[in-house]
């Protein structure tokens, strides 16, 4: 067999393609996920914050407003390859990673004490048959 048989070559030989740049966005937005961070917990934190009865206490909104903004130092890993902003580094992963514990958990406990109150609230007595409300 000849070598340029494509049967026979392990690596058969194709044509070089050119780089496509929906592909270079694609890795981009799988690299840099800090903006979808940065706009969920702002919508959050100014929800809590401009809505006056809101479930969540005040300062989950601030929190949360303070998470979507240390979100940005996670911007830089594009740039720097070491370093405390580099993709490793304490400004851009841990920093962030820490944060994102600290407000899902803090927002996941107030939200099912929420939900909870919400549904002792609207939930009928079994004795009266109206709904039960909470006290003052």
């Amino acid at each position: 067999m000849a070598p340029t048989d494509p049967l026979s070559c392990p690596n058969p030989p194709r044509k070089p393609r050119r780089a496509n740049p929906a592909d270079r966005n694609s890795e981009y937005l799988r690299i840099v996920s800090w903006p979808f961070f940065f706009v969920q917990a702002t919508a959050l934190g100014l929800c809590v914050l401009l809505y006056p009865n809101a479930t969540l206490p005040r300062w989950v909104g601030y929190l949360s407003i303070w998470f979507g903004l240390s979100m940005f130092p996670a911007s830089l890993i594009v740039f720097f390859y070491q370093g405390p902003v580099a993709w490793n580094g304490v400004f851009a992963l841990y920093l962030p990673l820490a944060m994102f514990a600290v407000w899902f958990n803090v927002v996941a406990f107030h939200l099912r004490r929420g939900i909870k109150a919400r549904a002792l609230i609207s939930e009928p007595d079994a004795v009266t048959d109206r709904a039960v409300t909470a006290p003052a």
